[in-house]
C-alpha cells in the first residue's frame, strides 16, 4: 500500500492549525489586554501553550502515530478562546 504525501499533508495539517490557534490567541490578547488583563494572560497563555504543544506534535512525530490527545488540545484551546470572549461579552453588558 503506497501512503504517498498523506503523513506529510497531515504533518503540515497540524502545523496551521495550531498557528491558527497562535495568531487567534495573539489577536485575542491585543484586542482585550487593556479591559481584562488576567483572564487575557491566563487564557490566552493556555491556548498559546497548547499551540506550541500541538505544532510540535505535528512537526517531530510521525502522522501515524497521532492520537485523540492532539485533537483534543486543539479542542481545549479554541475553547479557552471562546470562554474568553464570552466573558468579554459578558462583562461588557
Amino acid at each position: 500500500m503506497d501512503v504517498g504525501l498523506s503523513p506529510q499533508r497531515t504533518s503540515l495539517a497540524w502545523q496551521r492549525t495550531s498557528l491558527s490557534i497562535a495568531a487567534g490567541a495573539c489577536v485575542m490578547a491585543r484586542l482585550r489586554f487593556d479591559h481584562y488583563p488576567i483572564s487575557t494572560v491566563v487564557l490566552c497563555g493556555l491556548s498559546l501553550a497548547l499551540s506550541v504543544w500541538v505544532f510540535a506534535v505535528g512537526r517531530f512525530r510521525p502522522a501515524a502515530q497521532y492520537d485523540g490527545r492532539v485533537t483534543a488540545a486543539v479542542a481545549v484551546a479554541v475553547g479557552f478562546l471562546g470562554v474568553q470572549e464570552l466573558l468579554a461579552l459578558a462583562w461588557n453588558s
